[in-house]
């Protein structure tokens, strides 16, 4: 039997049994090629997850229905479920400036708190790949945090401009972790934050920050957040690849990403997702 074809037969076998576990992606597409890194995680998310899992999809008109289709063309191929949630950011954001290291899509996340009604999520960026159960990450305990993340492997060999902003932050390096993997206690944040007004203060404060979510998030929880495991977060343009270890990871492809260079097998987990998506023929077409 193929890999493609096991994934395929695989049963969602808890559906009635078990809560979903709920994921959270923002996609900002005005290109309209980014939707299919989105697909390519989804796929591996669902591939390697047997319990029920809802996706919701913080979206705007960037995305267009066909991009939409093909998204909820993969959940229904592996009997998942997904929803599109439309992002308005507030009007106090409008004016922020965009650099070349995000676009606005980044701060979708931090709307979570206001627009789902769920108790807990996980949030996934979308060049992640999830090699593994999701469910290991979703029962993660918070203990009475507000949020779990991992450290961010790269903040002590960037260079010294961003090293001298977390400084400026009173940010510790040794601790600033990576916004693109989070559980969030949503309603912890709710009752103990207003994400949205801080992340205000935060901007009026801070102009020229230059990860801005991520700093904004670091300033504000600083060690109060629950420390996950490496393992659920592997930036791969940073980490040893020998700490790869297939079907127990999740991992991130920052900074380097397999669709603008070849990265060897580590790579080629994403293209296997890929194939799993309508963009199928993306991947038969790639040559490493």
């Amino acid at each position: 039997m193929s890999q493609q074809n096991k994934f395929q037969e695989m049963p969602a076998t808890f559906q009635s049994l078990v809560d979903p576990i709920i994921i959270a992606i923002s996609v900002y597409d005005p290109t309209g090629y980014y939707v299919r890194h989105a697909g390519a995680m989804l796929a591996s998310v669902f591939a390697n997850t047997r319990s029920p899992v809802c996706v919701y999809v913080l979206t705007d008109e960037t995305m267009t229905l066909e991009n939409r289709k093909k998204l909820i063309t993969i959940a229904e191929r592996f009997n998942k479920e997904i929803k599109f949630i439309e992002a308005n950011l507030p009007d106090e954001w409008q004016t922020i400036k965009f650099g070349k290291l995000y676009t606005k899509g980044i701060l979708y996340r931090l709307l979570l708190p206001d627009v789902l009604q769920e108790k807990r999520v996980i949030y996934l960026d979308c060049d992640i790949i999830v090699d593994m159960d999701i469910r290991e990450l979703w029962n993660t305990p918070l203990h009475e945090y507000s949020l779990a993340a991992a450290k961010d492997q790269g903040i002590s060999k960037v260079n010294q401009q961003l090293q001298r902003r977390g400084q400026s932050l009173g940010i510790n390096e040794d601790i600033y972790f990576n916004s693109g993997v989070l559980v969030m206690d949503l309603d912890h944040l709710r009752k103990q934050y207003r994400l949205a007004d801080k992340f205000s203060d935060f901007v009026r404060l801070n102009p020229d920050s230059l990860l801005l979510d991520q700093d904004f998030l670091n300033w504000l929880f600083q060690d109060s957040y629950e420390k996950l495991n490496p393992s659920f977060n592997i930036m791969l343009g940073y980490a040893e690849h020998k700490q790869f270890l297939r079907g127990q990871q999740i991992l991130h492809f920052t900074p380097m990403k397999p669709w603008k260079v070849h990265i060897g097998g580590i790579g080629e987990e994403y293209w296997k997702y890929v194939k799993l998506t309508p963009w199928e023929s993306d991947a038969i077409q790639y040559t490493p």
